[in-house]
């Protein structure tokens, strides 16, 4: 809590409200292609649970996750997937590139991400989770009871969300069937004139 706020409105501009624009940006191409497709999005697992000394990190990220998850109902009927992605510790430059509170790089590699996994096999799972046209996945070493809970609380959150939303995309669903059964009445129409 010591950083300078506007560490924070970079960290918001660059975690949250980039991403966001550039997701604006192609939604309406991918809305009018009118073919499944999916939009993936890096978030963290410090949006997900508070990390102690990244709080300003950490709301950027929260930020991002909420209107992922919130987007993805969203677009649901349009055929368009968000995947969201919770790295742990990856072993990238990220640690080494990190602004502390001043703003100035920390200029040191963190040993948790020394030690995460590596890029490679990150991108791999990765990939498997937009194969399988997942929700979410996390990218993490080991089964560890951390990653367990988290698991649990995302399966949570997810369930309750696409419940909420099952009702309203079944009834646009229906709705896509009335239009398509007139427009094939309409057409059918036309051809006997």
């Amino acid at each position: 809590m010591n950083s300078d706020f506007k560490i924070l409105k970079m960290l918001m501009n660059i975690n949250a409200l980039s991403p966001i624009a550039i997701m604006k940006g192609f939604l309406p191409q991918l809305i009018a292609r009118k073919e499944k497709s999916m939009l993936i999005n890096i978030t963290s697992v410090a949006g997900q649970i508070g990390v102690p000394f990244r709080s300003f990190y950490a709301c950027s990220k929260f930020a991002l996750d909420g209107f992922n998850k919130a987007l993805d109902a969203e677009v649901t009927q349009h055929g368009i997937h968000i995947c969201n992605v919770y790295p742990a510790y990856v072993k990238t430059n990220i640690a080494r590139t990190a602004l502390k509170g001043d703003g100035i790089p920390m200029g040191v590699q963190d040993k948790r991400i020394e030690n995460g996994i590596p890029v490679q096999i990150a991108v791999a799972d990765l990939m498997k989770a937009v194969y399988a046209r997942k929700s979410w996945i996390s990218l993490e070493r080991g089964t560890d009871i951390t990653r367990k809970a988290r698991t649990q609380l995302l399966y949570g959150q997810w369930h309750n969300l696409k419940i909420m939303c099952a009702d309203y995309q079944s009834k646009v669903a229906e709705k896509k069937k009335a239009l398509a059964k007139m427009a094939a009445k309409e057409a059918e129409a036309t051809k006997d004139k």
